[in-house]
């Protein structure tokens, strides 16, 4: 399934991936793909439920996802 087909708790999932991982050092290369908008975005975010679904959507268009990839228990 693609971005923008996931339930809102896969998504949830993914705007904390990306919250705390971009927190951290060792992913400096994750955060150069990032356009000016997300950045910004990204920047004023105190949370993740901050992040906004579009830029979930930006981040992650073209990967396939599958249930597996997530730790919820919900279905796709």
């Amino acid at each position: 399934m693609n971005v923008r087909e996931l339930n809102q708790e896969q998504l949830y999932e993914l705007k904390d991936k990306v919250y705390f991982m971009g927190k951290n050092e060792l992913y400096n290369e994750f955060k150069e793909s990032w356009d000016d908008d997300i950045e910004i975005e990204y920047n004023k975010a105190q949370t993740p439920y901050d992040i906004s679904n579009e830029t979930i959507y930006k981040l992650f268009d073209g990967i396939d996802f599958v249930n597996d990839d997530f730790c919820c228990t919900c279905g796709g």
